[in-house]
This record gives structure tokens, C-alpha cells and sequence, in this order.
């Protein structure tokens, strides 16, 4: 076998188990010893996944690339309204909430360069 040839396969392998791991996952609720649950959501077209994971009034959201998993954006507030998402074409809508009420915040879909720079920050 040439070097492209194991390169290219190597590649689909990864894409075939990705995908099944994704499908296995998509809307998977767990809920870790601390309390904090985690919640696994996938996009209609299957681009991108996205996971909550929310406690003790803190949420974390994160928007990982389906088929690579890379994580492309990322978010943290408190008082989560729900860790329910709403896919569009062009962006994903998650719910915060403060003693005013509760707001409709969003993440570009794809997410922009700065998403991608603010994830990678410690």
C-alpha cells in the first residue's frame, strides 16, 4: 500500500468511528459524582456538537467541529435558563437568565476566528 493510500484510509477509519461515537452520544444526559450533569447535543445537518455542562448555578457550553472534534467555541456563565439549544443554519441559541428575567444569547455558526482563539485560552 502507498503512503497516500494508508493516509486516506487511516482517515476514513477515524471519520467512520467519530461518527459513531457522535450518533451514540446525540441528546446524552450523565450526571458526574459532583452533581454537575452533562448534556450532548447534535446540530440537523450533523456539523457540529455541542455540550453543556451545568451545576451549582455555573454553565459551561462548548461547540466541537462533528467530525474532527475540535472544539471551536466556547462559553461560561451562571444562572442557565435551560440546557435546552436551539440549532438554526447559521447559529446555535442557548438561554441565560438573571434576576431581571431570562435572554436569548448565541454562537455563529461556523463559529468566528475569535470563538476559535477565546477556546484555546486557559
Amino acid at each position: 500500500m502507498g503512503k497516500k493510500f494508508r493516509s486516506l484510509l487511516s482517515y476514513c477509519v477515524g471519520s467512520v468511528i467519530s461518527t459513531c461515537v457522535l450518533f451514540l452520544l446525540d441528546k446524552k444526559s450523565e450526571q458526574d459524582t459532583n452533581g454537575w450533569t452533562t448534556v450532548v447535543s447534535k446540530s440537523h445537518n450533523g456539523s457540529y456538537l455541542a455540550k453543556f455542562t451545568g451545576g451549582n448555578n455555573r454553565i459551561r457550553l462548548r461547540i466541537y467541529d462533528a467530525r474532527s472534534g475540535k472544539m471551536l467555541a466556547e462559553r461560561y456563565y451562571s444562572d442557565g435558563y435551560s440546557l435546552d439549544l436551539e440549532w438554526r443554519r447559521d447559529r446555535v441559541i442557548y438561554q441565560t437568565s438573571d434576576s431581571t428575567g431570562y435572554s436569548e444569547e448565541y454562537i455563529r455558526l461556523p463559529p468566528t476566528y475569535l470563538d476559535w482563539v477565546f477556546a484555546r485560552l486557559p
